[in-house]
Order: C-alpha cells, then structure tokens, then sequence
C-alpha cells in the first residue's frame, strides 16, 4: 500500500504537470500584434531613427567648449559628455545598469522582476529590475502588461517607462505593469530553476552521533503558472542506534489570476515519520491565495482550501477497549477531510542573504492527528554566483500521534537544526 501511494503521488505530479504545461497560459489575455505589414528590417530602422532623435551628441564644439585654456579637458567633464549617449541595437539587445554601464546580448526572458540575459562575455547572467535603467531590444519580443494585453514589437525602456515600438504604433506603459518579456512567439514562457543542499553534522567522543539532512526544490514559472516540487528528508543516528527518519515530498501547481491573486488546482504531498508511528501520509488539497508582499526584495503570500489527508500507521496499540489514547481504532489506516493552509516568506536581507520561511499547517478529525504543521526557516548565504552556505530550522507538530503497539505516545514535536552546501541551478 505505501508503494501504491508513493506511485499515485509521483503520477499525480507528472499528470498535472503535463496537463498544465499543455495550457496556452496566456489563451484568455487579449494579442496585440503588429499588423502594419512593415517588415522587421523596415521595423528596426524606424526604431533607430527615434533612437538617433533622442539621443545627444557629442561634437568638436562640446569639447572645445570643456578644454582647459592650454588645451587639455578634464576627463570628468569629458565623462559627463559622454553620460547620456547610448549604443546603436546591431544583432544584439543592450542592457544598461545602474552604474551606467552596458552589456551586449541576447533577452532570453523578464519574469518575476528578474532579467535573463545571454552575452559572450559575461555568460548567463540575471539582472535584478530593479538594477536595469535602460534595455534596447535588436528583435522583436512579447511584453505582457498586467490587465492589459500581449504586446509584440521592439521594446526602448528607460527608467520608468517601457516603450513597445510596433510598425505603425507605439505602445508606452509603467515598467511596474510588466509581468513578463519573452523571445516573439513564445508563449509558454517559462523557465526551471532549482536548489539541492546537503547538511552534515558528526560529533564523535562520549556520544557518537550523526545527522543527515537532504533538501531538493525544483520550480518552473510562467506568466501565469507556479509549479514547484520539493523533498526533504532527515536521518540520525546516536551510538549507531536510528533515532530520526522521517521524508517528504510535496508538489503543487499555482495559476494567476492577476499579479496578486492566485489559485492551487493541485497540491499533493507524501509524509513519513517513523518516530511518530506515521507509516504512509497523504494530503491532497486545493485552494485559493493572495500575495500580500510582492517587491524586489521581499515576497510574502498565503493560501488556504479544502482537502483529504489519509493515514497509515506503523503499529496500533489494540488493548482493551482502549485501543488508541484518543479513541477506538479497529484500524491501522485512517483518512479525513481536511483545512489546509500555507504561508511563505521569502526575504533579501542583503545582496548576499536571503531568508526564507515556509509555514503549511492543517486540520483534521481526531483520528488524523487533529492538528499538524510543517515549518522551515532558512537562510541562506551566497558564497559564488551557484554556491550557498545553508543554516536551517525544522519545526515538525502533531497533537494527536497515534499510541503504538506497546502503549508508547510518541512526542509530538520533531525539531531539526542543520548546516550545509547547497547548489542553485
């Protein structure tokens, strides 16, 4: 039975993955293409135009204008001359920071406020919005403003303000309404990222004790979907003797609605803790949610909906009439509706330090423990552009563990505190 659950959950994952990923995400938001008939080449020397009339221009007269009286400029002057002017589009898309300096590439896409741009000589590399001034796009791209509609053109953003550079329109809005920038035509955009972290712990002397804790987080975001898979799973040992085993794996699929608002078709999780007598646990759940901060540097939402979580227990205590602390139990399995409820805070500290807070909790009937949470508290230190130092807190709860065979009461707490290495990728 524990194998037929594990299998139903990894099914369920693959199905609603494909299912989802074989939505057009952006079907019910309105196109607006450029029908002018211009072709790109026609598009892109307009463009260029604008861009020449706008620009400032440094001529003989301006630096003869700065010289010194012997003839020599002083080059911050020379500097302030040269500020403002920009580079001209040529096979590839500039980017400007804030320091004011630019790079030459490839837009591979703009989600969640971070720039995934491609250049020879910097690699890969993503830009925080926040830090970008000035983006010039060789080609042309889909911009997805937020309550408006899917706009295909050349993009100029400057400062506050994104232009959308079609052949006989223009398009200028806020850069804050930008969900996302996506390579023309795409329009399942979408990208995988994931962390995988190991912490150690050995303490060798009067106790001989080991700890194991493995964690694994794979998402894949779009315009409009969130779906995330994670595993955690925590091993100890004390004088050779087990004294923690415990496993779980959750997955689940989020759809906006609009930037804020959101909905969970699909949450599923498999949980195993054999030191609180739980064999096999399964939640399934649905539910609706709300980001109530959404900045550059801080992320924090809530969800909460209905489910059914079912129980398997490794023994059951059967003496008497008593067979549970709680209650009758002519069963080793038990499932129930349930409430269920997740939270996530996720926060820059600094460049370099992230802190990250995940709370889910719910409630069931008495049989199924009443009341349980999972909690991880996380932060996470960047020593390279893929390499982490992780410190972690585990907090796992359970009001009402089942009595095992022998009438012991498991605890009801599960605590874990772990370092370690992880690796983004």
């Amino acid at each position: 039975m524990k194998y037929l659950l594990v299998l139903l959950l990894i099914s369920t994952i693959l199905l609603s993955k494909n299912e989802f990923e074989g939505l057009d995400s952006t079907s019910d938001i309105t196109e607006v293409k450029d029908t002018s008939g211009i072709s790109e080449t026609a598009l892109r020397t307009k463009v260029n135009h604008i861009d020449a009339a706008n620009n400032k221009k440094v001529t003989l007269e301006n630096i003869h204008k700065i010289a010194n009286a012997d003839g020599t400029v002083h080059i911050a002057k020379l500097q302030a001359l040269w500020k403002d002017l920009s580079p001209t589009p040529k096979d590839y898309d500039w980017v400007q920071t804030d320091s004011g300096e630019w790079f030459k590439g490839d837009i591979k896409a703009m989600l969640n406020e971070n720039l995934d741009f491609d250049s020879d000589e910097i690699g890969r590399y993503t830009f925080d919005m926040d830090d970008v001034t000035q983006i010039k796009s060789h080609d042309t791209l889909d911009v997805n403003i937020d309550g408006v509609a899917i706009f295909t053109g050349i993009i100029r953003l400057k400062d506050d303000k994104i232009t959308i550079h079609q052949g006989d329109k223009d398009f200028t809005f806020p850069v804050e309404q930008i969900v996302t920038i996506a390579n023309k035509g795409d329009r399942k955009l979408g990208y995988w990222s994931g962390t995988a972290s190991i912490n150690l712990n050995q303490q060798k002397g009067n106790t001989d004790q080991s700890d194991y804790t493995a964690r694994i987080n794979i998402q894949k975001r779009t315009a409009e979907t969130r779906f995330k898979l994670e595993y955690t799973g925590n091993i100890s040992y004390v004088n050779n003797d087990e004294t923690k085993n415990n496993h779980r794996i959750s997955a689940l699929f989020d759809y906006f609605l609009s930037k804020r608002f959101f909905i969970t078709p699909i949450y599923t999780e498999y949980y195993n803790n054999d030191y609180q007598n739980i064999d096999t646990q399964v939640t399934q759940a649905v539910g609706i949610g709300y980001k109530i901060i959404d900045t550059d540097a801080t992320e924090f939402f809530i969800s909460s909906g209905p489910g059914f979580i079912y129980t398997k227990y490794n023994t059951v205590y059967s003496g008497g009439n008593n067979q549970s602390i709680y209650y009758n139990r002519p069963s080793d399995s038990h499932s129930s509706a349930t409430l269920f409820t997740r939270a996530y805070l996720e926060h820059d500290l600094t460049d370099d330090i992230t802190f990250k807070w995940n709370y889910q909790f719910g409630y069931a009937d008495t049989r199924s423990g009443k009341y349980k949470h999972h909690m991880l508290s996380q932060l996470e230190i960047d020593l390279t552009d893929d390499l982490t130092f992780n410190i972690a807190y585990t907090w796992d709860y359970l009001d009402r563990p089942e009595k095992e065979s022998d009438g012991s009461i498991p605890y009801k707490d599960d605590y874990t505190t772990s370092m370690g290495l992880g690796l983004d990728f």
